[in-house]
């Protein structure tokens, strides 16, 4: 018998793990369970990366939605969930690494958003580099612990990134998460961590009071307006059931609240720390919350003195997820050909 969306032979569940996907893939995608074999991928079946984020946090099963993107199947996906051993406190999550790789990049993502968003890059930027990905606990919507605040976050992944990654690297900031990026960037300089480049993507800079007034509307706004500021940048109605959206808009506010308490702490110095590295922005040129950018570009310059920037020309704000290839080819004719070394093999 063959999947009726897929062309597959149909395989049912051999096992409770199995069966769970079944049930969370049937409420997810809106099909029978009698109709989703194991061998069924899950993007054939009508899924998308929101759809895999909402599957990736329901019930029992949780994990990054990213296993879902690169296995695509119940039966592959259900082997990774039962083998996997990872850390609920860790936030920088290895995505690939070699051993000899010498150069890392590390991926922050925007508010209320996963490391799927990253998916493609990832896979993509892995023949040079070790790629990591910073990712809050409570992106999981079935995250029942604390909202942490801007400090336990930025001191744990300074820590982390200590122990974890050794070697030069680059950070990749999208968005809303564009101050931890920058924030983590100069605490790792001050230690002499050999920081090859920052990169920004989908973000102009902002003035102190600029910052101080989306960080007091965000915490006003209540959660239908701030699902409908959601929806007016996506461009999607319907990327998470009703029972979702309350779990989903706890975790995206706080972290934007985050963003804007360490940008405020940034510019709260005394001195603004100038960033000794390169500061490469990306913008999309579709995107209309980085409108002007142009001209904000010089802006930038409060915080950097090495700064170019470049446009993605069919990009809207989530080009991060839809150009990767584009991206890629910015970062390796910024970043990587200008080493006089090969990645591989290192300094």
């Amino acid at each position: 018998l063959l999947g009726l969306k897929t062309g597959v032979d149909y395989v049912m569940p051999r096992n409770e793990i199995e069966e769970q996907l079944v049930s969370i893939w049937s409420e997810v995608l809106s099909i029978e369970k009698g109709r989703i074999g194991v061998r069924d991928d899950f993007f054939a079946l009508g899924g998308n990366s929101f759809k895999a984020i909402e599957a990736s946090n329901m019930h029992e099963i949780s994990t990054s939605p990213s296993v879902i993107y690169k296995y695509k199947t119940i039966e592959k996906c259900a082997l990774v969930y039962q083998t996997e051993n990872k850390s609920n406190s860790e936030l920088l999550h290895t995505k690939y690494f070699s051993k000899e790789h010498k150069i890392n990049l590390i991926l922050i993502p925007s508010m209320g958003a996963s490391d799927i968003m990253y998916s493609s890059l990832s896979k993509l930027i892995s023949d040079f580099c070790n790629v990591y990905a910073v990712i809050m606990p409570w992106s999981n919507l079935s995250y029942k612990g604390d909202l942490k605040d801007h400090i336990w976050i930025k001191e744990k992944i300074l820590d982390e990134i200590k122990n974890k990654i050794q070697g030069q690297f680059l950070i990749l900031g999208h968005s809303s998460g564009t101050g931890l990026a920058l924030s983590l960037s100069c605490e790792l300089e001050k230690i002499n961590f050999p920081l090859m480049g920052l990169i920004q993507c989908a973000k102009l800079f902002e003035t102190r009071n600029a910052i101080l007034e989306k960080k007091n509307r965000l915490k006003q706004i209540d959660d239908d307006t701030l699902w409908h500021d959601f929806i007016n940048v996506l461009g999607k109605k319907d990327f998470l059931i009703d029972k979702r959206k309350k779990t989903f808009l706890r975790s995206a506010r706080h972290d934007g609240l985050v963003s804007y308490e360490i940008l405020l702490e940034i510019f709260n110095q005394k001195n603004l720390v100038l960033l000794n590295a390169p500061l490469h922005l990306l913008y999309g040129k579709n995107d209309h919350l980085t409108i002007g950018y142009e001209e904000n570009v010089k802006e930038w310059g409060l915080v950097a003195s090495d700064i170019s920037f470049e446009v993605i020309n069919s990009g809207g704000h989530y080009f991060i997820e839809n150009n990767a290839s584009d991206i890629l080819k910015s970062i390796k004719n910024k970043f990587l050909q200008s080493l006089q070394i090969n990645p591989l093999i290192g300094t």
